[in-house]
């Protein structure tokens, strides 16, 4: 199974980005937007683990969820990676937050012991929005233009320092996540609580 680690998102600050995602897709084609019940913001991508290691797996995050305190987390503005002309995906920020980075930091080497090896790139924490639909890529939908990608930058320079709102963080999911032609399916497989003291 193809499974991820993240936290979820709280329904009203869903309900803000649906919002702002709606006047963004107004005006600019070829984004494929993610659907309000599976805005997330992942904490690490584990790609496929064999579901007989979902017990060890489970023992694996709710130890480390153990080692951090519950904070909050502030959702802010928008933007695009890669940052540039040729952006792939749409994100909403989140505010800089030192215990998010310290749960990232402990999750990411948490599950070595399945042979999923830390990630080379630095954690960037962001809930993803969309991802825009180019030639390259197969899926359905219009195409995203040279003309649509300056409308896009355009309309999220109307949203930097926007505040959406705020996350209590005081657990961490397991989710595994499978590919369906209307868009990926998540199904929480384990919750870890973090620390309460």
């Amino acid at each position: 199974m193809r499974a991820f680690v993240a936290i979820d998102i709280a329904e009203t600050v869903q309900s803000a980005l649906v919002e702002a995602a709606e006047a963004i897709a107004q005006t600019t084609r070829g984004i494929r937007w993610v659907t309000k019940e599976n805005l997330h913001l992942t904490l690490k991508f584990l790609g496929k683990i064999d579901p007989s290691h979902l017990r060890g797996a489970t023992k694996m995050l709710q130890e480390a969820a153990a080692r951090v305190e519950p904070f909050r987390i502030g959702v802010q503005g928008i933007g695009t990676l890669p940052r540039g002309s040729r952006p792939r995906i749409v994100y909403a920020g989140i505010a800089s937050c030192s215990r998010l980075l310290e749960l990232a930091k402990i999750v990411d080497p948490a599950f070595e012991g399945l042979g999923i090896l830390p990630d080379s790139r630095p954690f960037h924490a962001h809930i993803t929005l969309g991802r825009l639909r180019t030639e390259k890529r197969r899926s359905g939908g219009p195409k995203m233009r040279p003309e649509d990608r300056a409308e896009l930058i355009r309309k999220i320079q109307g949203f930097a320092g926007v505040e959406f709102g705020t996350v209590t963080v005081d657990r961490i999911v397991l989710y595994e996540s499978r590919l369906d032609p209307n868009g990926p399916k998540y199904t929480a497989r384990a919750l870890a609580p973090l620390s309460t003291g």
